[in-house]
Parts: C-alpha cells; structure tokens; sequence
C-alpha cells in the first residue's frame, strides 16, 4: 500500500507541475512508471522502504524546486514566460546557496602527492 501510495502521489506532482507542458508531464510520468515497474519484483522490506523513501523526497523536490514557465506572448519579438509558483515553491533569498565559503588557514606543511 504504501508503495502505490508513493507511485500515486509522485504522478499527482508530476501531473500538477507540468501541467502547462504535456510532453514534459508525459515524460516524467513515463520515468516514474518506469521506475516503479522495473522495481515491482523487490522483496527486501529495507531496500523497499528506502525506495518508498526516495520516492517521496523525489516529489518534495519537484514541489519545491521545478517552477514551469509558460509562454504567455511573443508578439513583440521578444518572449514573454509566465512562472507558475506555488505555495509549496521554496521562496526565498538565494544569494547564500552561491557563497564560496572562506578558505581556512594554509597549512605551512606541503601537501604529498597522489600517486
């Protein structure tokens, strides 16, 4: 149950994302049946559960970080997108995720080559 459970709700994600873009919602859609399937002989209850775990973290992705664009108008030469956000859309400043953190102290001592 919790297996079709998953399955059910990745596509309901998928469904919802890309819904402005079908051959994009098709080929998720696809991945995902695929992936299901050619899983559906696993009998190890902790390879299942981490898979019904991935499963979920895979629609949390898609929720909080696909935001589909559509094309609203392009009379003017230039094309103009539509970004379908959602409440789940992770909003927020992302200035910090492209920060290089400092580099620490050098070390004195040299650095041994690989071999």
């Amino acid at each position: 149950m919790a297996t079709a459970r998953a399955f059910r709700q990745l596509l309901k994600t998928e469904r919802k994302t890309f819904n402005a873009d079908l051959p994009q919602r098709i080929a998720a859609q696809k991945y995902t049946k695929d992936q299901f399937l050619n899983n559906k002989d696993v009998s190890d209850p902790v390879i299942i559960d981490r898979m019904i775990k991935e499963a979920y973290l895979a629609d949390e992705i898609i929720k909080k970080h696909v935001v589909q664009g559509v094309l609203k108008d392009s009379s003017n030469g230039e094309p103009v997108y539509e970004l379908k956000i959602t409440e789940e859309t992770e909003k927020g400043k992302n200035d910090d995720r492209f920060i290089v953190p400092p580099k620490g102290k050098r070390s004195s001592q040299p650095h041994s080559k690989c071999s």
